[in-house]
């Protein structure tokens, strides 16, 4: 009757493949695994590299909002945006040497 009928065969398999547990439209695992990796290195970075040689105003204190958790973010943020960059020249290279 009038609704939309769910899809049958391969495109419901690949749409349920491809967001398999995610409930955002266009949120692949893929993206998710970007997130996390732009995470834990942006933590990484932060905690490992600048932290110990921030001064104490820099510096992030549990369950506060401060600058060093600003800057935290800023870390991931950066580590995101080159994931991004490398993902998108990838492609573009992909596509100019004929692979799919």
């Amino acid at each position: 009757p009038g609704g939309r009928q769910p899809a049958a065969g391969p495109e419901r398999a690949k749409a349920t493949c491809q967001n398999a547990g995610v409930k955002i439209p266009g949120m692949t695992p893929r993206r998710w695994i970007e997130y996390t990796a732009a995470i834990l290195a942006g933590n990484g970075i932060y905690f490992l590299v600048l932290f110990p040689d921030l001064s104490p105003a820099l510096q992030h204190h549990p369950l506060r909002f401060d600058a060093g958790l600003v800057l935290d973010f800023l870390c991931c943020v950066v580590v995101y945006w080159v994931i991004r960059l490398g993902v998108t020249q990838a492609r573009r290279i992909n596509q100019d040497s004929g692979h799919p």
